[in-house]
């Protein structure tokens, strides 16, 4: 299902202060990541979905999109990575 915001926006995960891509979807799972930040083991990690509705975040810690400067960061992250895994690989 559509979700308030569009495929592409760049939001706010409040949860872990860290801004994502969203894929314009929403299920009861939550809000679909393109690319994020996720929780392995005690650290945060880059990682990018392998299939729709794969990676999803609680809509109740998005309450708006990312800054100019939150969206250039997240670029920036994406930019020096050496790899990006796979959310259901971490």
């Amino acid at each position: 299902m559509k979700s308030e915001y569009n495929c592409g926006d760049i939001l706010f995960n409040e949860s872990n202060n860290k801004p994502f891509i969203h894929d314009g979807e929403i299920t009861g799972d939550g809000l679909g990541v393109v690319i994020g930040f996720a929780h392995h083991r005690d650290k945060l990690i880059l990682c990018r979905t392998s299939g729709k509705g794969n990676y999803q975040v609680n809509p109740s810690v998005v309450h708006r999109k990312a800054t100019e400067a939150e969206k250039q960061w997240l670029m920036n992250q994406i930019a020096i990575a050496k790899d990006i895994p796979f959310y259901s690989c971490i």
